[in-house]
């Protein structure tokens, strides 16, 4: 049904492995605490300097993940930390990495660096039962790799030094070993609270924190747009120590008002489904004056009178869609419904930034309002008689709102 609008994410075990790491001394009590490392603030990626780690915790972190006693198998989380301390210098955690990379457990299989590591392990004298069992396993591991291979892990295993920057020096390391560390050494996401109090911003909308390969995270959303020194101060300390970089876009308080309305209502009320593209069916980037913007509602399990709105950043908020009488677009039960046309409302756009505008579409078993409402409307008042209508138990009115990005 068409209706025209007016705008618009390989295991591999060997017998060997188990049979040898068995020898190891086991550091099962030791303290399971997640370190904190030090990243740059703006891209999460590790600095030069970071915190004094445990290699210990870090070894005993790594066999919890191993062997799901004490966490969740994860093997390449336990590769992870056992690399970590490894390049801490920790004989038994360079052991069981040198076992994880010889089986291909949670990294990529890589017979030349666990013979390099079975060297460093060989060499310690802090750990005699350590170097017996890495001494022994580079005796198995000599039939399975070349002869120049087996020198070249010695030569870098003479060559190689503890560092306190494991997050940095692990940059010489495959990208599978690479991975596993930053994913090991990652701290939970932050909670919406601690960004909201460490980054000095109010969210206008839940935000979303990805997991950076890299290590770190990455928090994209919306915040108040803030003018001069009004904006609070970061807590740069806190930011590099949870390696949190910050993709935040600014909204206008209109757009902000209406995000937080909405994300404040009860879950039923914002199961509406909507899909927002432009005129050839693709996601829409962004709007400006002449945009064909389209609407769909996918068929859902409901049905009730459609309204449009669009809001634009300066507090102006248009009617496309309305639920006057004569003019009504109606969503049917199970069936789908388009509403499309070339954007024409607002003001002209300038060269330059802008803030973005956005759109809401209700869906409500009865009309939102009955008479025709002023063009451009005050969009407190209006949103007033959303909450009013949303509010009321006996009625299903369900809402959806999308912020598009306005380009000059």
């Amino acid at each position: 049904m068409q209706v025209d609008l007016v705008i618009i994410c390989r295991r591999s075990v060997i017998a060997v492995m188990t049979a040898v790491i068995a020898a190891v001394t086991v550091v099962a009590d030791a303290e399971l605490a997640f370190p904190a490392i030090a990243a740059d603030v703006v891209r999460g990626q590790a600095v030069t300097q970071a915190p004094p780690l445990d290699p210990a915790a870090l070894y005993a972190r790594g066999q919890a993940y191993q062997t799901g006693e004490k966490a969740p198998i994860d093997f390449e989380r336990a590769a992870g930390y056992y690399a970590t301390a490894a390049l801490l210098g920790y004989p038994p955690a360079q052991f069981r990495f040198a076992a994880q990379l010889i089986g291909g457990v949670g990294v990529d299989r890589d017979l030349r660096s666990a013979a390099k590591w079975l060297f460093v392990a060989a060499a310690n004298r802090s750990d005699s039962k350590v170097a017996a069992a890495a001494r022994d396993m580079l005796k198995t591991l000599e039939s399975s790799i070349t002869a120049e291979d087996l020198a070249t892990a010695e030569g870098e295993a003479r060559q190689f030094k503890p560092t306190s920057d494991p997050i940095g020096a692990v940059e010489t390391l495959s990208p599978s070993v690479r991975r596993a560390v930053a994913l090991a050494n990652l701290d939970p996401p932050p909670t919406v609270f601690e960004l909201q109090r460490h980054l000095g911003v109010r969210f206008c909308a839940p935000p979303t924190v990805e997991a950076e390969t890299g290590g770190g995270y990455v928090v994209k959303g919306y915040r108040e747009h803030f003018r001069g020194t009004d904006r609070p101060a970061v807590d740069a300390e806190w930011v590099k120590r949870r390696r949190v970089a910050t993709a935040l876009t600014p909204l206008a308080p209109a757009i902000c008002d209406y995000s937080r309305f909405v994300e404040s209502l009860p879950a039923k009320a914002r199961t509406l489904d909507v899909q927002v593209e432009d005129a050839e069916g693709h996601d829409l980037a962004g709007v400006a004056k002449g945009t064909i913007l389209s609407v769909t509602l996918p068929a859902q399990d409901f049905s009730g009178i459609v309204s449009v709105d669009y809001l634009e950043h300066t507090g102006a908020i248009h009617h496309l869609v309305t639920s006057v009488q004569g003019r009504r677009s109606v969503l049917r039960r199970n069936e789908s419904l388009t509403l499309s046309g070339p954007w024409g409302r607002g003001a002209s756009r300038k060269q330059g930034r802008t803030l973005p505008d956005m759109v809401i579409v209700t869906v409500s078993e009865v009309p939102l309002y009955d008479k025709a409402r002023p063009d451009p409307d005050n969009a407190a008042g209006y949103r007033d008689l959303l909450r009013q209508r949303l509010g009321e138990e006996d009625v299903d009115t369900r809402i959806y709102y999308r912020i598009l990005p306005a380009l000059p």
